[in-house]
């Protein structure tokens, strides 16, 4: 039996880093990975969905959402699965948020004061060319010089982490991640070990155990699901004549690769995790 739960389960994620119960474990998180100039001392976990930033007519459920004694706001999201335009889809959560602060009926240029926002992704493939496993972004001008401190985004890329004796609190949080809960080191870190303590299977009841297996089985279900559509799909693509990557162009090719995964009967969820389409794009091909 394992030792501590699946982190990159969305059970195992939430249960550990966005617990009410242990609401230190979360500002241990954050804490780590943003480096902040002034820490968090004090954070409240917020309402999860917003039906204000739907896209196709479903809340958008962040993995953490909360605000801290400063009125910072701090978004986490951990994607697993590939995602085309993650980056993209970050920028405009990020600034639909913004747009919803300045309050109506105020007067006045405190209207359009605008309290920080921070946005970690956690993403388990390559978004970026280089090597770099940790990317901090905000606006700078042609100087690199800071010009606002509301918008900052935070990318780690689990696998670019290459270290196998992780040491320090942000190194053994990135490899306890990135290894799906395997972590048999022996830590003095005693805010790891806060966490490692929260993540242990045994702690779970018999109610968590059973949502957590259902989780588990359901990623691993996801996984298979991928991997076959994508086999189907670039199968199918050759024996059409679909040039990849050439002629017909990208988005032609995930189109074709789409449509045979539609006939084929595959969800449209895998589906697009699998092409990148947006969700009326699917909708068109079954037109």
């Amino acid at each position: 039996m394992e030792k501590y739960i699946n982190p990159l389960t969305d059970f195992g994620f939430k249960r550990i880093f966005a617990n009410p119960k242990y609401p230190e474990i979360t500002k241990i998180f954050l804490n780590a990975f943003l480096d902040l100039e002034s820490p968090i001392v004090d954070l409240e976990l917020l309402t999860n969905e917003g039906d204000d930033e739907n896209l196709d007519s479903r809340g958008v459920i962040f993995d953490i959402l909360c605000r801290d004694s400063n009125n910072r706001e701090f978004v986490v999201e951990l994607q697993r699965a590939r995602q085309k335009y993650f980056v993209d889809r970050g920028l405009f959560y990020v600034c639909r948020r913004l747009s919803s602060q300045p309050k109506r009926g105020t007067i006045g240029e405190d209207r359009y004061k605008l309290t920080p926002i921070y946005w970690l992704g956690i993403i388990n493939f390559n978004a970026f060319e280089d090597e770099r496993y940790i990317r901090k972004i905000n606006l700078k001008d042609e100087n690199c010089q800071e010009t606002d401190k509301n918008i900052n985004f935070i990318y780690v890329e689990l696998k670019k982490f290459k270290n196998r004796n992780p040491k320090s609190l942000i190194e053994q949080i990135i490899f306890f991640l990135k290894n799906e809960g395997d972590f048999s080191f022996q830590t003095a870190n005693l805010e790891f070990n806060k966490i490692l303590n929260i993540a242990q299977f045994h702690n779970l009841s018999s109610k968590e155990i059973a949502i957590y297996d259902l989780d588990l089985n359901r990623k691993l279900a996801e996984i298979d699901a991928i991997e076959t559509a994508r086999e189907i799909g670039i199968e199918k693509g050759i024996e059409q004549g679909i040039e990849i990557g050439e002629e017909r162009g990208e988005k032609r090719k995930q189109l074709e690769i789409a449509k045979n995964l539609l006939d084929e009967g595959f969800d449209q969820n895998i589906i697009i995790k699998l092409t990148g389409l947006t969700i009326a794009e699917i909708k068109s091909l079954k037109d």
